[in-house]
């Protein structure tokens, strides 16, 4: 029998978890109220099997409380249909019992798990519906070259790239600084503003020094375009963000990039390289699609999901 556990003690539970869902990631953006850690365990507290974050605000609940997707996650050691059925009506039958009136789910995009699915067609027969659809965007990583994934005009920047003797490599953690600095102008330049500051890099990179990496491409010394890449889940890095600093547009430097978090992948054997979603509650950038998929990307659904309660 599933029990659920309001406060989870338990920090180095579910490390197989997907980062989002792991206790270290809480405790970097948990409020001093609002914020739960539900851990979801089997007939007894230290038998942790899953894990739920939430915030609170007034009579509505969301998940995830920071990262791109939340939900509840269950080990896949123990996942059955069965067991989501009777975990997602713990949490419920608690949210209830706290006066909640709506419950808003991110889901994680369909390609990470073909149990997003079995969430989704619980979630449906519950009462939720959909409130957004967007795409998301990955490469599959298989042992094919990079230059066979792209498309043609992709093809052209890597050969021009190449011509121009532009360097990409991992940046080491003295040069983050100015990693972040690139992304930030990057997107101001959009007319966008960057969502992580200086000190969240820095606690991102202390919590997870093994996923939280960076990397940049160089002409001779300088930087001209920079990325953060998170391993989310034991299989798939994360694109959270790139940039570039406007100067070498017409050779789109963030490709190059893409070619070596791609090869970056194959060395470590990760199946996919998640470049995120292309809308914005469900509307599509025409723009930044056609670029994913120049990259070789193949879009899959990632659901919002919503339940209001009487």
């Amino acid at each position: 029998m599933i029990i659920l556990v309001e406060d989870v003690k338990h920090p180095d539970a579910l490390k197989e978890a997907d980062i989002f869902y792991q206790k270290d990631f809480f405790n970097l953006h948990a409020q001093p109220s609002g914020t739960y850690c539900l851990g979801l365990a089997n007939g007894a507290p230290e038998h942790l099997i899953g894990v739920a974050q939430v915030a609170i605000d007034a009579s509505h609940v969301s998940t995830p409380i920071r990262g791109t997707y939340g939900g509840i996650y269950l080990s896949p050691r123990i996942f059955s249909l069965e067991k989501a059925e009777e975990a997602i009506q713990l949490v419920e039958n608690w949210l209830l019992q706290k006066g909640m009136k709506s419950f808003d789910i991110v889901l994680p995009p369909f390609f990470l798990s073909t149990h997003i699915q079995t969430w989704f067609n619980i979630l449906l027969r519950r009462g939720f519906n959909i409130k957004s659809c967007d795409l998301n965007y990955a490469i599959a990583i298989n042992d094919q070259p990079y230059e066979q994934r792209v498309n043609y005009a992709c093809l052209k920047k890597l050969k021009k790239i190449a011509a121009a003797q532009l360097d990409v490599r991992e940046l080491n953690l003295a040069e983050f600084e100015a990693g972040h600095a690139l992304i930030c102008q990057s997107r101001e330049r959009k007319g966008r503003r960057f969502s992580m500051d200086w000190p969240s890099i820095q606690n991102m990179q202390q919590a997870f020094p093994h996923a939280f990496k960076m990397a940049g491409v160089f002409e001779e010394n300088e930087l001209r375009a920079a990325g953060i890449f998170i391993q989310i889940t034991a299989e798939t890095t994360y694109v959270f963000a790139w940039g570039d600093d406007g100067v070498l547009n017409q050779l789109t430097p963030t490709s190059l990039l893409a070619k070596y978090l791609y090869e970056y992948c194959q060395q470590q054997k990760f199946k996919f390289l998640d470049l995120g979603i292309s809308t914005e509650a469900g509307v599509p950038n025409l723009g930044l699609i056609n670029y994913k998929l120049s990259l070789g990307a193949e879009e899959s659904l990632k659901f919002t999901m919503t339940k209001q309660y009487e």
